[in-house]
């Protein structure tokens, strides 16, 4: 028969230092990697979701500052850009005013002394061949007087540059000049006003 060697353990309290040292160092190892598994791990993806949210509020923060602060600015430039539209609207007369502009241009002629024959509306009205996108939005309309007039060549050209200094959009087309004797010539032209509807 054979023998058969039975390993024989020696009670815990026999063993040596030298092989209760490595399983308490191993059983430590296998507790620490579990706490740290079940713990740590988790805390930390926690905490690195914390502090990706309060970089992002910063970001946040940071341009909802910047908005704040532009406001004033934006606020200076909506002033600037209503006042520039207060100052090109009144070069643009309402309908009411243009008998007031008729009367002015007169006093113009009157002025320069261009003596006006005859200043009477034209056939063409409301915006006729003019384009731009005031007048196709509907905002600004246009109306045409045939004007004729008699004064010398000097003062008619002191009339065309009162005319041009005058603080309302006026075209001015269709100039006419024949000779009336050695001293006067016709004038005939067409004035286009621009007002607001």
């Amino acid at each position: 028969m054979a023998s058969v060697n039975k390993l024989k353990v020696k009670p815990f309290y026999l063993w040596g230092l030298a092989i209760i040292l490595p399983i308490i160092i191993v059983i430590i190892l296998l507790l620490s990697y579990f706490i740290y598994n079940n713990y740590t791990i988790e805390q930390a993806d926690k905490l690195n979701q914390l502090i990706q949210e309060e970089t992002t509020l910063k970001e946040d923060l940071k341009d909802k500052y910047i908005l704040v602060k532009s406001i004033p600015l934006y606020k200076s430039k909506i002033t600037e850009l209503n006042q520039l539209e207060q100052l090109v609207n009144l070069q643009f007369p309402s309908s009411d005013a243009i008998p007031d502009l008729l009367i002015q241009i007169n006093q113009l002629a009157e002025n320069s002394n261009v003596t006006i024959s005859s200043f009477v509306p034209s056939a063409q009205e409301n915006s006729v061949g003019v384009k731009g996108a005031l007048l196709n939005s509907g905002k600004m309309k246009t109306k045409m007087f045939n004007l004729t007039a008699a004064a010398s060549y000097v003062d008619f050209t002191k009339f065309i540059f009162l005319l041009a200094q005058f603080p309302r959009v006026l075209k001015i087309d269709d100039v006419r000049i024949s000779r009336i004797d050695e001293t006067k010539v016709g004038i005939t032209l067409s004035i286009t006003i621009f007002y607001s509807s």
